[in-house]
């Protein structure tokens, strides 16, 4: 949650430091205070400065989490600094550099701390003083000196003498003041007022010094009332037409009086009060589009409120121990010690409430609901610290009033602040167990808060916040109070450590769940919860759904809660992604509770998955489809083989099958939402075929089929996703249920001469998806039509007149698609060529398609597009020739193999970084591949002596400076030196000056060797 400037609230201990803290000492202290003693001495340029203070400020921020390790070197540092800032023979620039230092110290130790150890004598008050007169206020880039000269002003004015003493002014017989400077005082509170109006942080620091110096039991007689009047009359709204001059001086007044209030007595302040409140109020700064107005605003009220409530600790406050150990431990061994003071009740609980507190109370608990964190955050430190000091009667009326703010008709903003001040009136004891019954089923309920607007949703700061109630309720309860709850506080922060979409939420989560643990010590299974939970391993949000989720599982107490999570919001989530890992982590979930999965999880995805919600239909899809894959592994790991009706109903099986058909009736396939459904259908089809899923008939796998045939068209660089869908459900479909006889041969040719004839298309998306899924088709499928599928893809490589660029990607896919085909068919010597590829014929046929890939330059408005056909005419080779290496080495000829590395090495000396990138690879796979030896390879010695395995494995061909003194050295091998030079000449000419650059100098430089 955001600090507040100067006044964050109760000083909750200086060295406090973080869990995750490493250091022991500070390390770099030689170096700091060799950094002060070398500022007189670093020259006044900006570089020079800049330097010095950002080596300072890197080393003091390593000890952030830590800062109680630069204690005992601070007083040092803090004297060298104040000695360079305040010496009459300091330059103006060292002045302000040495406050400049003294602020980052400042901002790593804190303000409080750092004040304690500045020098606060007599004789510190006239420079200082005369220090910040100098100031100008409006020079921007010293702000940090006049803020640290404030901020020593804050600690001198506590001196404890009459201030009258300072002035050289005295009063004559007759009672007036003789001829003189004014008096300090007034010098003082004039510097304070006038940098109010100020838009840095020296306004915060002019603040806490009026504050403190008017609490003085010499000044406030004198200058209270005057400078609480002239402060109440800077009040005036900060909207509508003023000037933001008008708005900073209303923040500086707020600051002012609420650190007055803060530090100021309160027999002095409580006659101002009512009036400061009614003043607070006319002002509307409450209603102010402000930000900071109303956080100050709310900040004022509730020191008001303070001020008006007698400062007491009330009887009926829950007390858990005691803050010092040594009386825990005499508390626990029975015997009472002079600190221990029993909470018994008295008759202060029945005094009375002044009037004013019931306005105060609702204006610090509607700004629960603010629209802004800070202000909501800053209200609900003002309900506990309010209601700290009300009787019991009151402090019941404000919790039923934050139970009021979780409704379902209340805003995600109230949720928020509710739970912020539900944790605070936790952590301050003011929560009474037995309201417990009440707050936590909120508290849990917050944990999943998710409000939808439009597109997106509201509510991560929700859930975090009721993390952190979570968290503080661990602190503010025995054990034995908190019990009931347990299993329901456990579930609920372990479901979000696991599946909360945000980062931050899982790790808060994490914490809260890891805080119960260690205070209560009854959470089921905790030390091993936390141990896999952590920080880092929640971090990841893929490895929490996934891996996390199944961890914890193993723990029965909390497999159902994650198991009904994923069902019930994961799958509905308005983010597709979660509704994805969703369903994917019900897959990993399934053998852990498989009974329940198939008999109560699989029924409500099934209906989820036909309704016209496009998210619910969406996300049940995906978790059909895991399930029944889950299930399917499950049965054949399992020791008796059981089968899918074993687990699954009659009718929910129906229901399965009858899905696509029912989805096709209502066009749930098109419309906005169409291309994810379409996705999320892909995704059932290939999980059910990969489970062996039994349809009902044949037009439940013509269905299938026809939305299968429907997505392979759809690529564009947007809804590329659609087709990769398809095409990773046509392999498994297509071998599984196309393998049996009731499908006949003729309706598999049928779908085979489909798919080539729409390579002939005019439309270049046809043509790209039906190319890929010509070389997805399983084997079973390709009986008998070997040849043609060979015949249309080659064809589709061929670059139709006038139509060049048009079709490029096309091309590419159809390059992608010869070679899973050729891979899947398979070469054999002699075979039925319907059946097979055979060597002779086939082998020449596709390496040539492939070649003439790599040739293929094809330009258009988007550049040189034809290098995406040779980066896949390049991948195929590589496919290809490994393959045959391995099964016919004898088909790899010299002449064949140098036709490809000529080809190869001619672009790895090519202008396009990506595309050399890809050459360089294939090459180095091919040239130092040992299992299978790729044969027939032209001067393999000295190729593989200028390409070796270790250079190639540092080599980075995609930079021109790494990658072409090296491709250079090739145009000594006469097989390649053609090819070689021609892609070297293509970049020589090259447009961007990095690659001429580079590829014209090695050029020349090789030539130059040999003369």
């Amino acid at each position: 949650q955001p600090a507040e400037p100067m006044d964050v609230g109760e000083d909750l201990g200086d060295d406090t430091c973080g869990i995750g803290s490493a250091l022991e000492y500070c390390v770099e202290k030689d170096e700091l205070f060799a950094i002060i003693a070398g500022l007189p001495h670093v020259p006044d340029e900006i570089t020079a400065l800049e330097g010095s203070l950002e080596r300072f400020s890197f080393i003091t921020n390593l000890y952030q989490e830590q800062p109680h390790l630069l204690d005992p070197h601070l007083e040092n540092m803090l004297q060298s600094l104040m000695a360079f800032g305040c010496s009459p023979t300091s330059t103006e620039v060292l002045r302000h550099q040495s406050f400049k230092y003294l602020y980052q110290l400042t901002k790593v130790r804190g303000h409080k701390y750092i004040v304690r150890l500045l020098s606060h004598e007599v004789a510190d008050l006239e420079p200082a003083l005369a220090l910040l007169n100098a100031q100008n206020p409006q020079d921007y880039e010293t702000w940090e000196t006049r803020y640290m000269l404030f901020l020593w002003l804050t600690i001198i004015a506590l001196i404890p003498f009459d201030m009258k003493l300072f002035d050289g002014r005295r009063p004559d017989d007759t009672g007036s003041c003789t001829d003189g400077p004014r008096p300090i005082m007034e010098r003082i509170l004039n510097v304070a007022k006038g940098y109010l109006s100020v838009t840095d942080k020296s306004r915060d620091a002019a603040s806490v010094l009026i504050a403190k110096f008017i609490s003085r039991p010499d000044v406030r007689p004198i200058h209270l009332a005057s400078t609480i009047d002239w402060l109440q009359l800077s009040l005036t709204p900060a909207d509508g037409g003023t000037t933001g001059m008008t708005s900073s001086v209303v923040c500086g007044a707020l600051s002012a009086l609420s650190a007055l209030f803060k530090h100021g007595r309160r027999e002095d302040l409580l006659s101002f009060s009512e009036a400061t409140f009614d003043r607070l109020l006319k002002s509307q700064l409450l209603d102010s589009n402000n930000t900071l107005l109303r956080k100050l605003a709310v900040k004022l009220v509730q020191r008001v409120g303070l001020i008006v409530l007698p400062a007491r600790v009330c009887a009926w406050r829950y007390e858990r121990g005691n803050r010092s150990l040594l009386l825990n431990l005499a508390k626990e061994a029975g015997s009472t010690t002079a600190g221990e003071t029993p909470a018994v009740a008295s008759a202060e609980e029945d005094f009375d409430v002044p009037e004013i507190v019931e306005g105060i109370l609702e204006t610090v608990l509607q700004s629960l609901s603010d629209k802004d964190t800070i202000v909501r955050w800053s209200a609900a430190k003002g309900v506990g610290r309010i209601t700290s000091r009300l009787p019991k009667s009151l402090g019941d009326e404000v919790v039923a009033f934050l139970l009021g703010l979780f409704s379902p008709m209340s805003g995600h903003t109230a949720w928020h602040g509710g739970c912020l001040a539900l944790a605070e009136l936790g952590r301050r004891g003011l929560l009474e167990p037995g309201r417990l019954v009440e707050v936590v089923p909120v508290v849990v309920k917050a944990t999943t808060f998710d409000e939808l607007w439009g597109s997106f949703s509201i509510g991560s700061h929700v859930r975090d916040a009721a993390c952190y109630a979570c968290w503080a309720f661990a602190r503010a309860y025995e054990p034995k109070d908190i019990q009931p709850y347990v299993d329901e506080i456990a579930s609920a922060l372990v479901v979000t450590t696991v599946f909360d979409r945000e980062i931050n939420c899982r790790r808060a989560a994490s914490a809260a769940f890891q805080e119960n643990v260690g205070r209560q010590g009854t959470f089921p299974n905790g030390i091993d919860i936390v141990t896999m939970a952590d920080y880092f391993a929640v971090g990841n949000r893929q490895n929490a759904f996934l891996n996390l989720s199944v961890q914890i599982a193993q723990f029965e107490k909390y497999r159902l809660p994650l198991i009904e999570s994923c069902i019930g919001t994961k799958l509905k989530h308005w983010d597709s992604v979660v509704r994805d890992l969703g369903a994917r982590a019900l897959h990993n979930l399934t053998p852990v509770e498989p009974q329940y999965m198939a008999s109560s999880v699989l029924p409500r995805a099934v209906d989820r998955a036909t309704l016209l919600s496009f998210t619910e239909c969406h996300g049940g899809l995906l978790a059909v489809g895991q399930i029944c894959f889950a299930l399917a592994k499950l049965c054949n790991s399992h020791a008796t083989k059981t089968s899918l009706p074993d687990w699954i109903a009659a009718d929910v099986m129906d229901k399965i099958n009858d899905i696509i058909l029912k989805l096709k009736a209502v066009n749930m396939f098109k419309g906005v939402h169409g291309i994810e459904t379409r996705m999320a259908g892909c995704r059932l089809i290939e999980n059910l075929a990969l489970a062996e899923f039994p349809v009902r008939d044949a037009s439940i796998v013509e269905s299938w089929q026809w939305l299968i045939d429907d997505c392979l068209p759809y690529i564009d660089q947007t809804n590329a996703g659609v087709t990769d869908a398809a095409l990773a459900a046509l392999t498994p479909f297509m071998g599984h249920y196309y393998r049996y006889e009731s499908i006949g041969q003729e309706n598999r040719e049928a779908i085979v001469d489909m798919y080539c004839r729409e390579l002939k298309s005019k439309l270049v998306f046809p043509r790209m998806g039906f190319a890929l899924a010509l070389g997805a088709l399983p084997k079973n499928m390709l009986r008998g039509k070997v040849s043609q599928v060979l015949s249309s893809l080659t064809t589709a490589l061929a670059m139709e007149k006038g139509m060049e660029s048009q079709f490029a990607e096309a091309r590419r896919d159809a390059v992608k698609g010869l070679g899973r085909f050729c891979l899947t068919a398979g070469f054999h010597d002699d075979s039925d060529p319907t059946h097979h590829l055979p060597v002779a014929t086939a082998v020449p046929m596709v390496y040539e398609a492939c070649l003439v890939a790599l040739q293929d330059y094809t330009m258009d408005s988007r550049g040189d597009i034809g290098a995406c056909v040779r980066e896949a005419g390049m991948v195929c080779l590589q496919d290809l020739t490994l393959s045959l290496a391995e099964s016919h080495p004898a088909c790899l000829t010299e002449q064949l193999m140098t036709a490809v590395f000529s080809s190869l090495l001619q672009q790895c000396s090519e202008k396009i970084d990506r595309t050399r990138a890809v050459a360089g690879g294939v090459v180095t796979k091919l040239l130092h591949s040992t299992s299978p030896l790729v044969p027939g390879i032209a001067e393999r010695d000295a190729l593989t002596s200028l390409l070796s395995e270790t250079l190639c494995s540092e080599l980075n061909w995609a930079s021109a400076s790494d990658s072409f003194p090296h491709a250079v050295r090739l145009l000594a091998l006469s097989p390649y030196r053609r090819a070689v030079l021609t892609g070297l000449i293509c970049s020589v000419g090259g447009l961007t000056e990095s690659l001429v650059k580079h590829s014209s100098n090695a050029l020349v430089e090789f030539l130059r060797s040999f003369t």
